[in-house]
């Protein structure tokens, strides 16, 4: 759903958005039909991508702990699946400026440096 000025915007419902977005607000989201969210503001919109961010990177932090490979550098798969992403989010990740070393025609990555990297993007 959206409305042509572009107030309102619609995204698939989840659990986690009804556990952690306050619905006092009056700009909080209201429930429409078949499972979807309508955010009244673009605010509300980007406090729950925030949200969302934060809630990722506690999961993949928590994930990093036990999978977290020995070696200092590991190779797209390895770095991938330590963070619990796909190859496919690691490149275009890579792409947006995610610490990489490049030997030969493959990258390497720092898992510390990925999640450290991670961290500072989402608090700004």
């Amino acid at each position: 759903m959206s409305k042509q000025n572009g107030a309102t915007r619609v995204v698939p419902a989840t659990r986690a958005a009804n556990q952690t977005i306050d619905k006092s607000q009056h700009a909080a989201p209201r429930f429409a039909a078949q499972g979807a969210i309508v955010f009244n503001t673009p605010e509300a919109l980007d406090e729950f991508a925030e949200i969302v961010a934060d809630k990722l990177l506690e999961r993949i932090s928590a994930r990093q702990e036990v999978k977290q490979p020995a070696r200092e550098y590991v190779g797209p798969t390895e770095a991938a699946r330590a963070l619990s992403i796909s190859r496919s989010t690691l490149h275009r990740l890579r792409h947006e400026g995610a610490p990489a070393l490049k030997r030969g025609d493959i990258f390497k990555f720092s898992v510390p440096e990925l999640i450290q990297w991670l961290k500072n993007r989402s608090t700004k």
